[in-house]
């Protein structure tokens, strides 16, 4: 079995899972210094944040399902909200059950109130009203008073306090805050009513080649102000998620459970607040997909660990969870890793795939994305693609699409978007939408810029020879790139006076589809290859 090995006992996991909130709200990812949440920070400066942490579909269900199944949604079957997760597909918590813990849930489930496979103790909450909401209780359905974020603590806390020593725990405490519609605790209804929200720079709408649909989108907001109550709302609702947090730490320590138990933090997406004067999820952009990841488990990570060199998704969460409980994950065929890999860098992931599914609303989208660029492709009946240099424009206010300088660096980024759907077995067919860029000058000959450098290349068994030519000195580095994006050779600084020769020992390869990419200061050159027979 892979894994941690314990002396005593498994640990318990606690995942704390918020609904709409941001990855920037909170301290340690440079959140505003007039939100107090110490107890929430608490979890990344006593553990690890995954400061690149996103989800692979941002939308409730879609996004809770492949968190439980480790599966991306075009795998799981939640397709978008209304839809469910495919019933023969083994969830986290059944696995955890089989294996000897006691399960509970504890609020939003979203798409189910009625109990589900695999949980001993289930509190599901009941339609989107904070105030003296209905939860479904084992199987009964109460209404309870008071505000929906203190009933999903009280019911966690109860859960933790008739928790048996010996016998380890999964619970999951899913709130609904800080999504809308909003309705503050009344202790937290007036708090931050003096101080200005943080707007935005960016708070104004795209100006060139941007997707049609956005033009028209219901979510558009006009002015600052109706923008700054919003925000002062959002805030005052994670507000009760902290004093949430600090119920549950207490309840932990008195139970002596803290230490050996992994807590965890994050949210099922993220969300625009005024960006491009958009309000929303399911887009690309990376307000809507990166979400916070804080984990607190001292049998892995230490004091105030950070991992911002890689990506974190929310499909890594069910693999991590169980190699905790000393699971193997690999049986499973998860799409996600363990954190843990990440953390020890035994697995590097330096670019991500994400996706959005057809619905009637917003066309279909896949993008791929890593520290440098985000390349997006929409299923539309015009050219409605985006790809923004992260670099220079790290808000993604300037779509380089159509720039003749960026043409072959797009290409790459076309090959990897491939890549990644044949890896992940994306095989969806999906529905095209009327739309396409607006405010658009096309190329007048659709040609890319000449570099004037040669990749050539040619795959043997076990070997790829690579050629390179440069009519005048300089330094490149060429890298072998699997489907997932991962770095499998790397060779930097070498030096081109005219033409080079370097062989590559593939044997230790497995067989498919590889990027041989030649960088400078620029992209220089790029190729699919197939590696076959060893």
């Amino acid at each position: 079995m892979g894994g941690f090995c314990y002396s005593q006992t498994k640990p318990n996991v606690l995942l704390i899972l918020l609904d709409d909130a941001r990855f920037d709200s909170f301290s340690p990812n440079g959140g505003p210094d007039f939100f107090n949440d110490s107890s929430i920070s608490r979890i990344a400066n006593e553990g690890v944040n995954f400061s690149n942490s996103y989800c692979v579909y941002s939308l409730c269900v879609p996004s809770r399902a492949s968190l439980l199944t480790g599966l991306y949604p075009h795998k799981n079957g939640a397709r978008n909200n209304g839809f469910t997760p495919d019933s023969t597909l083994i969830q986290l918590q059944s696995i955890l059950k089989t294996n000897g813990y006691r399960t509970g849930f504890v609020g939003k489930y979203d798409w189910a109130t009625d109990p589900q496979q695999g949980w001993d103790y289930w509190f599901a909450s009941i339609g989107e009203d904070y105030s003296n909401a209905q939860f479904n209780y084992n199987g009964v359905v109460r209404s309870y008073f008071g505000h929906k974020t203190d009933i999903i603590t009280d019911s966690a806390v109860g859960f933790l306090l008739d928790e048996p020593a010996d016998t380890p725990f999964f619970l999951m405490v899913s709130h609904l805050a800080p999504h809308t519609p909003f309705q503050p605790r009344q202790q937290d209804d007036s708090l931050y009513d003096s101080i200005p929200m943080p707007i935005p720079d960016n708070f104004y709408f795209f100006q060139h080649n941007y997707p049609s649909f956005l033009r028209d989108f219901h979510f558009y907001i006009q002015d600052t102000i109706d923008l700054d109550t919003t925000l002062r709302l959002y805030y005052q609702m994670l507000a009760g998620v902290e004093a949430s947090v600090q119920r549950i730490f207490s309840k932990l320590t008195s139970r002596n459970f803290l230490d050996n138990t992994m807590v965890i933090f994050t949210s099922d997406n993220g969300h625009l607040w005024g960006e491009h004067q958009l309000q929303v999820k399911r887009l690309a952009y990376e307000e809507s997909s990166k979400v916070p990841l804080f984990i607190r488990f001292p049998a892995w990570f230490p004091i105030s660990g950070i991992v911002n060199d890689q990506f974190a998704l929310n499909v890594d969460l069910a693999p991590t969870i169980l190699d905790a409980a000393g699971i193997d994950p690999s049986v499973y065929n998860f799409d996600g890793i363990s954190l843990k890999q990440l953390y020890d860098g035994s697995v590097n992931r330096s670019s991500i795939y994400y996706e959005v599914l057809s619905n009637e609303t917003l066309p279909a989208l896949r993008q791929v994305r890593d520290k440098n660029y985000a390349y997006t492709y929409y299923y539309c009946d015009g050219l409605t693609e985006e790809f923004f240099d992260l670099n220079k424009d790290p808000e993604e206010n300037e779509n380089q699409i159509l720039n003749s300088n960026y043409q072959q660096l797009i290409q790459l980024y076309k090959e990897r978007l491939d890549s990644f759907k044949v890896a992940l077995n994306d095989t969806i067919v999906e529905s095209v939408h009327n739309c396409y860029l607006e405010d658009t000058l096309y190329l007048a000959n659709g040609s890319s810029p000449k570099f004037p450098f040669t990749l050539n290349y040619s795959v043997l068994p076990g070997e790829v020879n690579v050629q390179l030519y440069a009519p005048s000195p300089v330094t490149i580095s060429i890298s072998l790139v699997n489907m997932l994006g991962q770095v499998v050779y790397a060779k930097t600084d070498i030096s081109i006076m005219q033409q080079q020769s370097l062989s590559i020992n593939t044997s230790n390869l497995t067989i498919g589809s590889y990027l041989l990419v030649a960088q400078g200061n620029q992209l220089l050159g790029s190729a699919k290859i197939l590696i076959g027979n060893k």
